[in-house]
């Protein structure tokens, strides 16, 4: 990729990927889904711990903890079971988490979930702007087919059905819902919820796809009483020769940031290519408005990797 020019753009650190480099995560993802599902499979088949690690605050991964539940992120928001509002609203699934394997099992069921849902994660947060906390939940549509059969396989697989769509709802405190499928997910799962741009309320973040190369995800904001998508696949984690990670600023307007690295020297120790990019807010979407290539050496850390600090606690 040849070094590009940036545009100017006083006092903004460096930023991340285009949209070859997106749609290249999206066709790994697509390629290698159906191996992930086998290998995640036999592992825990051999009883190895599979732990789904949490990227809040400039860590890598997703901002859950290993038994599905969200973190708490940004002002405002907490835990599902936090709260005493939405009375009989579900819970964040144990072993729920379906990104990785587009399988899991099926929720109790819930006034506030259609038939057959799983893959369902929970938080409580203010998403309009009125300072009352709305709920969150994101699940999927589940199949009456279970993807895994093999001998020996463990009791908690058997119980676990294909997802085939993932969709996020929000309720809000005045007890109206708004709803919206996730495009291209059959299973999603919340990251951060924090205030990181103009609109009075917090934007949501999503994963929407793992594999062992990094991770994607995508912002979706309430506006106008609708929910609507930033326009943007974010990626973050990542191998030992391409990650990437991104980050929300504040400014005049807020902005967001993402940088991807990939490796052109003999070791990680030596030199890589980042491409940083900067995406301005206006309302609920993401525009581009710099980018730029460059060199760099050394290593650049995975556990630096993930949402940055800003995307989860806020920029204000």
């Amino acid at each position: 990729m040849a070094v590009q020019t940036p545009p100017a753009w006083p006092s903004t650190p460096d930023f991340a990927p285009d949209a070859g480099v997106i749609e290249d995560a999206r066709a790994r993802q697509r390629r290698h889904r159906r191996t992930g599902v086998v290998l995640v499979a036999a592992a825990v088949a051999a009883g190895t711990l599979i732990a789904v690690m949490a990227g809040g605050g400039g860590g890598g991964g997703t901002g859950r903890h290993t038994n599905g539940e969200p973190s708490g992120s940004g002002p405002g928001a907490t835990h599902a079971s936090a709260s005493r509002a939405f009375p009989g609203a579900p819970s964040t699934q144990p072993n729920g988490y379906g990104v990785s394997t587009d399988a899991c099992p099926l929720a109790p069921p819930s006034r506030y979930l259609p038939a057959r849902s799983g893959c369902v994660t929970v938080m409580r947060a203010d998403v309009n702007g009125d300072g009352r906390p709305d709920l969150i939940l994101v699940y999927s549509r589940l199949s009456r087919r279970h993807p895994f059969g093999y001998p020996g396989m463990p009791p908690s697989l058997r119980r676990e059905f294909g997802a085939k769509a993932a969709f996020l709802k929000v309720v809000l405190a005045d007890g109206t819902s708004v709803s919206t499928r996730i495009s291209g997910a059959s299973a999603a799962a919340i990251d951060a919820v924090a205030h990181v741009n103009d609109d009075p309320g917090r934007e949501i973040f999503l994963e929407v796809s793992r594999i062992s190369s990094g991770a994607t995800g995508v912002a979706y904001g309430y506006h106008d009483g609708q929910l609507v998508p930033a326009g943007l696949m974010l990626a973050y984690g990542g191998d030992s020769a391409a990650r990437a990670d991104f980050d929300c600023l504040p400014g005049n307007p807020p902005r967001l940031i993402q940088r991807t690295y990939e490796l052109t020297g003999a070791t990680i120790n030596g030199r890589w290519q980042q491409t940083s990019t900067t995406y301005t807010w206006h309302g609920p979407r993401l525009v581009q408005t710099a980018e730029r290539t460059f060199n760099r050496r050394g290593p650049v850390t995975i556990g630096n990797l993930g949402i940055g600090h800003g995307c989860t606690a806020g920029v204000g």
